[in-house]
């Protein structure tokens, strides 16, 4: 019984002990509404106190639709891109390695895998995480119907 679970821990120790840890490529999916907000994480986590360099938001809508910038982060300096620029806002703290975007009034062509590259102070790693963005037709809006009542129009 010891044999196997040295088996385990050993590789989970030398990705503990190389830093391994820190690259997470998990893609999460999150579905919203045409016209609401959507929050997407992208939060570097470590042992070591590390500084975030650079970080970059890019969307790859589809197989045959072209790659394009969202945001870029640099210098303290945050700027979106295209048609995104008025709609997203970096929103994690960037001193908590947190460079989380938010994406207001979403649209249907805002559907597709987005990106996040956070390039750190000194170093050759570059930390990656994909968020999948489905989108949804607005939702329906509740109509009120009185029955029964009178209605006078007039000009």
């Amino acid at each position: 019984m010891f044999c196997p679970l040295k088996l385990i821990l050993l590789p989970v120790l030398l990705d503990y002990s190389l830093g391994l840890n820190d690259l997470n490529v998990s893609p999460p999916e999150l579905t919203v509404h045409v016209g609401d907000s959507a929050l997407m994480g992208c939060v570097f986590q470590s042992t070591e106190d590390k500084c975030i360099f650079k970080i970059d938001w890019t969307l790859s809508p589809g197989e045959h639709a072209k790659d394009e910038y969202v945001l870029y982060y640099y210098s303290n300096l945050s700027v979106p891109i295209g048609r995104f620029q008025n709609r997203v806002h970096l929103m994690g703290d960037i001193l908590c390695n947190d460079g989380s975007l938010l994406l207001q009034d979403v649209q249907e062509a805002d559907q597709g895998t987005y990106i996040c590259e956070i390039r750190l102070k000194g170093e050759s790693q570059v930390f990656k995480k994909a968020v999948v963005l489905h989108v949804l037709p607005e939702e329906p809006k509740e109509l009120m119907v009185h029955v029964g009542g009178l209605i006078q129009m007039g000009c």
